[in-house]
């Protein structure tokens, strides 16, 4: 897959990264959705850009990428949703796709973001009046928002693994931590993600400590 190559022709917003988390391709959609230019977006670090926050407001892009380190670990990440800030200091909710593929001109691997809209907040940071008019006036836009407490309470097993997910362990990490096959380890993974009513293990991190199960 040529990352950067797709990204003229992807059917949504799009855009690449390398390993730096610096942005080096940039499609019309994205610059649609987001209020960044082409040429404003390429050669800048995506984390300063875009300011991505979890549903929480919790930060959740910085210079050591979850994606990055995902990528380094051969690991694939599951859709997941971010807010991110437009050129406008504006918010856009999006649902987020990523995929790695190897660099073909240079060392490393470039990273895919696939962005799906799936709502927007009339929200600055100088304005909070805004901020509430745009809350107020979107009824199910702020339902949406809301995260219910977990399904069902996790188990002693479960919250171990979710600790060791927040500390970084990939799947044969944890299996040898805990002394568990690493399709143990997947099952217990999918059954926090269903409690946590989550799309990914970042997401589920990301979930359970603004809750603080962890």
């Amino acid at each position: 897959m040529n990352a950067i190559a797709m990204v003229a022709t992807a059917p949504l917003a799009a855009f690449v990264t390398d390993t730096e988390n610096t942005i080096l391709a940039w499609n019309d959609k994205a610059a649609a959705l987001l209020g960044h230019t082409e040429a404003g977006a390429i050669g800048e670090r995506c984390y300063l850009l875009l300011r991505a926050t979890d549903v929480f407001g919790n930060r959740f892009c910085s210079r050591r990428c979850p994606l990055v380190e995902m990528a380094l670990r051969h690991e694939a990440s599951r859709p997941f949703e971010l807010h991110l800030r437009t050129a406008a200091d504006g918010i856009v909710w999006v649902a987020v796709s990523a995929l790695s593929a190897p660099a073909r001109d240079a060392a490393g691997f470039r990273i895919l973001h696939l962005l799906s809209p799936s709502g927007t907040e009339a929200e600055t940071d100088g304005n909070p009046g805004a901020a509430a008019r745009g809350r107020s006036c979107s009824g199910q836009l702020a339902g949406r928002h809301h995260q219910p407490g977990p399904r069902a309470p996790l188990t002693p097993r479960e919250a171990t693994v979710l600790r060791l997910l927040a500390e970084g362990a990939n799947t044969a990490e944890i299996g040898r931590a805990l002394f568990i096959s690493p399709t143990t380890v997947r099952n217990h993974t999918q059954h926090i993600l269903r409690k946590l009513r989550a799309h990914s293990r970042l997401q589920a991190v990301a979930l359970a400590r603004s809750a603080r199960l962890i």
